[in-house]
């Protein structure tokens, strides 16, 4: 019975959460686009261990699906390249252009954001919010048929649970207790605290692309769910490209034992959605995103 009340009282959510695949592909002349985001989470750098197997898989993923447009977050580069990953990627996927962004150095690193594609790109700016290590970046590009697009590579405010947060939360889906329960209240103020400021870095994209003069494409990682005010704030005007071509839940936080969807890719309405599709390859924490679309 309680089951039955919660799936009554999510089903206004419930045509955002799960997708029943199709196709709205025009057989127009033009190619498909097909673009992917993916969190990589700096290709694992960290996994001391397995860093450059699980960086090589990544590369060679990304490789394996070949995207004429590319959005990484969580992107890094090592200035002494021995950590290699743009040139590595350019090499391999053959790409003409590309636009690194960072937030974070240190003597090596560098921390941000990436964007690949074959298509040009005429100019990218780095949108930074207050008091966040998370951020924008903005970019003009010219698609076949010089059609100029902005397209925002996104990456909203992240919880940043501890390394022992992790572990309990992932503890709860074992016994839950008491006990356990008892710690789980100070975990929710990190949540609201992340929701308010991801709501107010949602308004702020939005309001520039309301002033952007070109069709918008909107994608990354949002940190939020399909019922959540900043994917509502963007679905009421864009295409959520997985609604349209995907099937399933799409989830792509793979981290806990409950799927999330977190990752989008919104398009402009009157873009075609040929298909869309999560990869379910856990070399990171999020899968990547793959859409096919046509402008």
């Amino acid at each position: 019975m309680f089951s039955l009340l919660i799936l009554i009282a999510g089903i206004n959510h419930h045509h955002h959460t799960f997708s029943i695949k199709s196709s709205e592909c025009s057989k127009n002349k033009k190619s498909p686009i097909r673009l992917m985001t993916y969190n990589v989470k700096v290709f694992n750098l960290y996994n001391w261990v397995k860093n450059v197997q699980y960086k090589k898989k990544i590369i060679h993923l990304i490789d394996s699906i070949k995207p004429d447009i590319l959005c990484l977050q969580e992107y890094v580069y090592d200035d002494r390249k021995i950590f290699d990953t743009r040139d590595t990627i350019l090499k391999l996927l053959k790409y003409k252009y590309y636009s690194e962004t960072f937030l974070q150095h240190n003597k090596y690193f560098h921390f941000g954001m990436a964007l690949f594609s074959r298509y040009p790109i005429i100019n990218t700016k780095k949108i930074v919010f207050n008091s966040s290590l998370n951020f924008v970046t903005q970019y003009k590009i010219i698609l076949p048929g010089q059609d100029t697009v902005c397209l925002f590579n996104t990456h909203f405010q992240s919880i940043r649970f501890s390394y022992d947060e992790y572990k309990y939360l992932d503890s709860l889906q074992k016994n839950i207790e008491e006990n356990k329960i008892r710690k789980f209240f100070p975990i929710t103020d990190k949540i609201i605290k992340a929701n308010r400021m991801r709501a107010g870095q949602a308004d702020y994209i939005a309001k520039i692309i309301d002033k952007c003069p070109y069709k918008t494409i909107l994608c990354g990682d949002f940190n939020d769910i399909p019922c959540s005010y900043s994917y509502n704030l963007f679905s009421d005007k864009m295409k959520d490209a997985f609604l349209y071509g995907g099937t399933g839940l799409g989830a792509t936080f793979n981290r806990f034992f409950i799927p999330y969807r977190i990752d989008f890719a919104f398009l402009p309405k009157d873009f075609d959605v040929c298909n869309a599709e999560v990869i379910r390859k856990s070399y990171s924490d999020h899968y990547p995103l793959v859409v096919n679309f046509k402008p």
